[in-house]
């Protein structure tokens, strides 16, 4: 390297050949001129943070930066410390590979000289302190900054990812590459190569001008059909769609067109709808779908039955070809069994009974606290909304959609008496999912927690002229992706456990069959399912789990039982 940036340390990095372990660590600790109760104490940190990963000491690698990644992912109450005994484990990581000269340290960035003199172009601090990470990878590898390109930011992307560990790889790459292309027109010296913003995984589709003209045309005629608007239409829509089904539909079309054009096929040549459901097309999406683009076949089966839609009623193949596809159709199908791996996942947190009454006590537990403190913030404000929006979730299951839309002038119908208010959050078929009237009278507990953000917090988030229960910009409800988000966050920072809005749904169906493994009914009306088919495909695994620990309580209450010896039974 040519020279140092003059105002960073210049620690260099120990790199050993082969990769040090916990167990190394301590065996240098015990080398270490330390005084006894110093050296006990930071022993039986770096023992416990073993135990806390689930690994015995001499297969950890004493990796400053892996170790602290996954410490920062440990929840006090999902391993059962306390947070600052968290904290004070990740201090004395970080002490003791001081100690001993394995700290890479902070702040060890070393640029070459072209590097640094770019460094001192840099006009904010905010802007060095992201491109900070990118000058130093560049720099230990002599990669020029005229010799910066995609190839050398897929590079850096894997570092972050693989030995780096740090938070957010995906948003600092993007970071990265806005920050660069900002600055070959900021900054005159700077390298003019222009860096391609990475897109999503998720976003693969293509937009819709890259497609013609008259397929956008067509694809609105046939969505203006399934709105069913003409009631007497031969070849309208049983029921009429709601806009969301519409947007989603529209979606579904362009990324069934971008699959077939991403195989290769001319995009020019879609130029209707008809000519994204010959048995070649059809073929052609699930190919890309299923093969090239690494989806599993739920989103290829989803897709592919919308279009099958397509082809029956708008386009109006014949028999014989619409025959093909639903033989097509019916082989990438995935069985129906129940609920997805991930919504498994989160309700597996609640079979442990304390992380349950963490949840269930979130709300009351947060709205204390907040009260406790009484700082008047806006951030104590939206913990109060957090707090709410879960306690209806939790005593309602309603929709998340219904969740974030709910008007106090519309949805909550109150009744006074002098013993107290009665609430209850009315819904009509026209605004739910599948077109069911749903009513819910709230609890006194829930009532007196909505009084409160009503009167105290919820003023702090909004004018007066909104109307809405979790208000949004202006007069509009708060975004529904926005309060799902909150909603997670906040639940996880509060107990360490997963969870999103909708699976508050499941979560009350684990519920009401642990207490009664038989009542699909009840489940069926406290989810507001059509059809009872629907609550027993989706939870019949929620009622065999329920038996299974019915039956080990029968077995430990039998083991408790007193029991006599055969010598005693002999003797009687």
């Amino acid at each position: 390297m040519d020279t140092i940036y003059p105002a960073l340390r210049t620690t260099t990095p120990t790199i050993a050949k082969k990769p040090r372990t916990l167990a190394e660590l301590l065996d240098s600790l015990d080398a270490a001129d330390l005084e006894v109760g110093k050296q006990r104490a930071l022993r039986s940190s770096i023992v416990s943070i073993a135990k806390l990963l689930k690994a015995a000491p001499d297969q950890l690698e004493a990796n400053e930066r892996a170790l602290l990644a996954r410490l920062h992912k440990l929840h006090p109450r999902e391993v059962g410390v306390s947070a600052k005994r968290l904290q004070n484990l990740r201090a004395d990581l970080t002490r003791s590979l001081r100690l001993v000269g394995w700290s890479e340290g902070r702040n060890t960035q070393i640029f070459t000289e072209a590097w640094a003199a770019l460094y001192e172009q840099v006009p904010s601090k905010f802007t060095r302190y992201a491109l900070t990470r990118f000058f130093r990878f560049c720099s230990e590898r002599d990669i020029a900054p005229e010799h910066v390109d995609d190839t050398v930011v897929a590079g850096f992307r894997h570092y972050l990812d693989k030995v780096d560990f740090c938070r957010g790889p995906a948003t600092m790459q993007r970071d990265l590459v806005r920050i660069w292309n900002r600055m070959t027109t900021a900054v005159p010296t700077w390298p003019k190569t222009r860096l391609t913003l990475p897109r999503s995984p998720r976003q693969w589709s293509l937009e819709w001008h890259c497609f013609p003209e008259s397929l956008q045309t067509d694809v609105d005629n046939w969505l203006a059909q399934l709105t069913g608007d003409d009631p007497l239409a031969e070849f309208g829509p049983k029921r009429p769609m709601k806009p969301s089904t519409l947007k989603a539909r529209r979606q579904q079309v362009r990324m069934w067109a971008s699959a077939i054009a991403l195989r290769g096929n001319d995009p020019s040549t879609l130029k209707s709808l008809a000519d994204l459901v010959t048995v070649h097309t059809f073929k052609e999406a699930l190919r890309y779908l299923i093969t090239d683009n690494g989806h599993g076949k739920a989103q290829p089966a989803a897709l592919a039955i919308a279009m099958l839609g397509a082809a029956q009623h708008w386009v109006r193949l014949p028999d014989d070809q619409l025959e093909v596809l639903r033989a097509v159709v019916r082989r990438i199908r995935p069985p129906r069994q129940g609920m997805t791996d991930k919504n498994k996942s989160i309700l597996r947190q609640l079979d442990n009974p304390a992380r349950l009454a963490d949840l269930l006590q979130f709300p009351q537990r947060v709205t204390d606290s907040v009260y406790r403190q009484a700082l008047g913030t806006r951030g104590e404000a939206l913990r109060v909304q957090t707090a709410v929006a879960v306690e209806l979730l939790l005593m309602t299951a309603i929709r998340r959609a219904n969740l974030a839309t709910l008007c106090l002038d519309r949805h909550l119908r109150w009744t006074r008496s002098p013993i107290g208010d009665t609430v209850h959050i009315v819904l009509e078929a026209h605004e739910v999912k599948n077109g069911q009237d749903l009513a819910f009278e709230l609890p006194p507990a829930s009532t007196r927690l909505l009084n409160l953000y009503l009167r105290e917090y919820r003023p702090q988030l909004t004018e007066p002229d909104n109307r809405y229960l979790f208000p949004g910009k202006g007069s509009g409800h708060k975004a529904l992706h926005r309060l799902s988000e909150q909603i997670s966050t906040q639940v996880h920072k509060e107990t360490g456990l997963t969870v999103t809005a909708h699976s508050f749904r499941h979560i009350a169906a684990k519920l009401n069959l642990q207490h009664d493994p038989t009542n699909y009914e009840g489940t069926r009306q406290l989810l507001g399912h059509r059809n009872i088919t629907t609550t027993v495909t989706h939870y019949a695994g929620e009622e065999r789990a329920a038996n299974i620990r019915r039956y080990d309580r029968l077995v430990e209450d039998l083991r408790s039982r007193p029991s006599l010896s055969p010598r005693r039974m002999e003797a009687r």
